[in-house]
């Protein structure tokens, strides 16, 4: 089940697989502070941030781990946080939803919010390029993220139907075999997360 929220491309995987490498390219990277609750309080964490082409933000505790969480950037308002004990905070804000990074010092905080700001630029023309492949075949979609054949679930009557599938650029193309000249249906996965559900669960809801 897709639900309005957050979608990178960040899924658990070890740092050894190849295709954590080859998902998208490094724009920026390097230590943020992140504030955190702690037993109830707030603190700052050092972390490991990279912006990645996806226009998303990864965070990870250390440089060499996996990353322990991401935001997509296009779908926040990047702004200046005022905090009494950090001088350098950019304040990412969605709803009731709120992320505080801390740079150490005022050119890393210039050098990030342009990081910020041309990622938000970017992930907006890479989704409307993504939706130009929507007339051509599946199999010419050039460096998808990932491709293959899922289950697509109709809930009126709860019925699955068999569709090969096409990621990229936040988009899934919905193809009926994966010769199709033509998509199906499309879906633009910015500002989305995943969901594990149950067709039971969605028969009493």
């Amino acid at each position: 089940m897709v639900n309005r929220n957050d979608i990178c491309n960040f899924r658990n995987i070890s740092l050894q697989d190849p295709q954590y490498a080859l998902t998208n390219e490094v724009v920026h990277e390097g230590f943020l502070y992140r504030q955190i609750k702690y037993g109830g309080l707030k603190k700052w964490s050092k972390q490991w941030v990279v912006v990645k082409s996806d226009g998303c933000l990864y965070y990870h505790k250390s440089r060499d781990s996996e990353p322990s969480g991401s935001i997509v950037i296009g779908a926040y308002y990047v702004s200046k946080a005022i905090c009494s004990n950090r001088k350098w905070v950019l304040k990412f804000t969605r709803g009731t939803a709120v992320f505080l990074f801390s740079a150490c010092s005022e050119q890393e905080y210039e050098d990030w919010a342009t990081v910020f700001e041309n990622a938000k630029k970017s992930q907006t023309l890479s989704v409307g390029q993504s939706s130009n492949n929507c007339s051509i075949p599946a199999l010419a979609i050039t460096k998808p993220l990932m491709s293959g054949w899922l289950l697509k679930l109709k809930l009126s009557g709860f019925k699955t139907k068999r569709k090969w599938c096409v990621l990229k650029d936040h988009t899934i193309f919905f193809y009926n075999d994966m010769y199709d000249s033509k998509a199906q249906e499309v879906i633009v996965l910015t500002g989305y997360s995943l969901a594990a559900t149950s067709v039971r669960e969605q028969e009493r809801s």
